[in-house]
């Protein structure tokens, strides 16, 4: 749990990083490219074994990150145009699993 909440308040960036490699035999060399490119990625996946507490690990998450992440009319704050202010937590999960939640 204190690793997914971490997840969620980070602003440490992740690195992505693509390199790409290209021989030359005609002029004898080897060349490398690199690109990089910070962003800041917040979320995860939880994909431990059946029994290990995905589904109390997710509510712990989400009830942690409650206050932490005020709607903007709770933070006074101008919310862009198109944003629609919600606290919403997306859950995907097999059709099978429903009838195991009530």
């Amino acid at each position: 749990l204190g690793w997914m909440v971490a997840q969620e308040t980070t602003t440490a960036p992740f690195v992505e990083e693509e390199v790409c490699e290209n021989v030359l035999p005609a002029l004898g060399l080897r060349m490398d490219g690199m690109a990089q490119v910070s962003k800041v990625i917040r979320g995860g996946i939880v994909a431990d074994q059946v029994g290990y507490g995905k589904t109390a690990i997710s509510i712990g998450v989400i009830l942690a990150n409650q206050l932490k992440f005020p709607t903007p009319q709770q933070a006074k704050v101008a919310a862009p145009v198109a944003a629609i202010p919600t606290k919403a937590t997306l859950v995907i999960a097999p059709s099978q699993l429903l009838r195991q939640w009530p």
